[in-house]
């Protein structure tokens, strides 16, 4: 077990610039001086909780020492104080050196020098500056949204009109058809228990979790998303359903993935206990949100259902097991997998429409517009997903974009092996890896 000093969050965060500003006071021995990674990432966790103050929702997990939280909210470091600390720390994190023994040593300094700059951009939009959405996704998630292929995106409506034949509007026919695959409210609990189940004996085929490995899931509304993970650190979970619009039955395979197995819980745990427990990093305790291992984790997250199931498994699984159990017709099941193989083109849409709503190109009655004819869903769904872009603005980038980019990832590194390709799956998730490393 680890055990951390407790200190006054203002007093720490005075001693980071005074120690850039000063790093070899005169008479001292030059080793006492010396900058290390775990110095820098100690301060950088309570520099993230001071943020947190003033950007609330900055941090979304942590799980370190409560005294260190205690000691920020009390302490209520102001906005430039906290900028000037960052600043400090980015010095010192470029003066310290890597442990040379381990292999991870390099990536975790970039690590921490990426995670500091995304945060100075979050301080400059907690100050109300207006930053662009391909800046603000850059410097926050390290990449900009591609513009979508629009003849690849006709050419998937197209073959969607010809799917689901009528003269409605084609989103009217996709939401028409989707509102045939509702999970019924009493049989809501027992289909996301299944799915659940089924993503994690998939994922445990490839994977070795710790032991004491545990989450519970809640159902709760009024929320602008589908579903959330709040990790618990110890290795547990709370996974929240959002049931403001109806479940249908895919999200019960998307859902089971991408929050549990081998997705955001998956990665959560694995990180406890590789880089907390056995390396004593104390950085991953702390999980931020506006920062470039969201895009990691939201990007493998997505394609984790792909590593999880080929698209016959996943049919054939959802037709003879999901479909019963919910009372939804299984002949529906084939449909509905072509339905999402031709959707697949349209991943880009949303966060191309949150560019140009966030950018003030469109007001907010074009982009649900756009997000109905795009992304081919109903007015109710278009008005959550304005919702989510304007309460978390170019994180949008993270699913969509971020899902492609680990899926070229994974193709690149694991190519047509399995146990390589989970090998080069498991290394993104549960490593210091950035969005850059999953880049050629």
């Amino acid at each position: 077990m680890i055990r951390y000093a407790a200190l006054s969050a203002l007093a720490l965060l005075g001693a980071c610039a005074e120690q850039a500003a000063d790093p070899a006071a005169p008479g001292e021995a030059p080793e006492a001086q010396a900058v290390t990674l775990d110095a820098v990432a100690e301060d950088y966790v309570k520099v993230s909780l001071a943020l947190e103050a003033h950007d609330p929702g900055f941090v979304d997990a942590y799980y370190g020492p409560e005294e260190w939280r205690t000691a920020a909210e009390a302490e209520a470091a102001g906005l430039d104080a906290v900028s000037d600390h960052i600043d400090a720390l980015l010095a010192r994190a470029a003066q310290a050196e890597p442990d040379a023994e381990d292999e991870l040593s390099d990536d975790r300094k970039a690590f921490l020098i990426a995670h500091l700059e995304a945060m100075q951009t979050r301080v400059r939009m907690a100050r109300g500056e207006t930053v662009p959405f391909d800046e603000e996704t850059q410097s926050l998630y390290g990449v900009v949204a591609p513009e979508p292929d629009m003849e690849e995106v006709e050419a998937a409506l197209a073959a969607i009109g010809d799917l689901l034949p009528g003269e409605d509007p084609l989103w009217k026919r996709v939401d028409d058809f989707k509102k045939r695959l509702e999970i019924p409210d009493e049989n809501l609990q027992v289909v996301m228990d299944a799915a659940i189940e089924e993503c994690r004996a998939r994922t445990m085929d490839h994977v070795a979790l710790p032991e004491d490995e545990f989450f519970h899931m809640e159902l709760v509304t009024d929320q602008p998303w589908s579903g959330y993970n709040w990790y618990q650190g110890g290795h547990e979970s709370l996974i929240e359903i959002n049931t403001d619009l109806p479940v249908r039955i895919d999200r019960a395979v998307d859902l089971g993935c991408h929050e549990g197995y081998p997705g955001h819980h998956t990665l959560n745990s694995l990180r406890e206990a590789r880089m907390v427990e056995d390396r004593g990093w104390i950085e991953f305790t702390m999980f931020p949100l506006y920062a470039p291992t969201a895009l990691i984790a939201e990007g493998t997250a997505n394609y984790g259902i792909d590593m999880a199931f080929t698209p016959e498994e996943r049919e054939a699984f959802e037709r003879d097991v999901l479909y019963p159990l919910a009372g939804i017709d299984p002949a529906l099941a084939e449909t509905n997998a072509a339905l999402r193989e031709d959707m697949q083109a349209l991943r880009l849409m949303r966060a191309d429409t949150a560019r140009d709503y966030l950018d003030g190109d469109i007001d907010a009655e074009t982009y649900k517009d756009r997000i109905q004819r795009y992304t081919l869903t109903s007015p109710e769904r278009a008005a959550q997903s304005l919702d989510f872009t304007e309460t978390y603005r170019g994180y949008i980038v993270n699913y969509g974009v971020g899902e492609v980019m680990a899926g070229q990832y994974v193709d690149r590194v694991g190519g047509d092996d399995e146990t390589a390709r989970w090998d080069a799956f498991i290394h993104a998730i549960a490593t210091p890896v950035l969005p850059s490393d999953l880049q050629e």
